[in-house]
């Protein structure tokens, strides 16, 4: 937490002291932040955590920083599995879009091989030759 983000997070304290209907002192507040700031809790967790309190407490009191570290604990396992599934994605992605690279690279090579033959050897033993592939395929597909 840093110190420019206090405003914000005073606010979403309020918040839980107004539905709780629990206020606190000045000094639990500024003892709070502290505690927020040394455990290294983002904005974005503390509103998170406080929203999640909100639907989740059933006692009339704000709780304890030790509550609030377990629901920023579940945000964050939430944010690793979200992270990971994307970087899982990605990385699939990107392995696609390489075989897909490679795959072209053959096809090209093929190509030039197939026209160097039908350079050397002729257009009508190509075509006989890739009839002849053709059929070899289908005979191992079938099998």
């Amino acid at each position: 937490m840093q110190p420019a983000n206090k405003p914000s997070f005073l606010y979403a304290l309020a918040s839980l002291e107004m539905l709780l209907r629990d206020q606190l002192t000045d000094t639990y507040k500024d003892l709070y932040f502290e505690v927020a700031t040394q455990k290294e809790w983002t904005i974005e967790e503390w509103e998170g955590a406080c929203m999640r309190a909100l639907g989740n407490e059933t006692f009339h009191a704000v709780p304890l920083p030790g509550v609030m570290q377990g629901y920023i604990d579940e945000i964050r396992r939430e944010a690793r599995i979200i992270f990971e599934a994307t970087q899982r994605r990605q990385y699939e992605e990107q392995k696609l879009l390489e075989s897909a690279a490679m795959r072209t690279a053959a096809l090209q090579q093929l190509e030039a091989s197939q026209a160097k033959l039908a350079a050397l050897w002729g257009e009508e033993w190509l075509m006989q030759h890739k009839r002849m592939m053709d059929v070899t395929n289908i005979e191992k597909e079938q099998n």
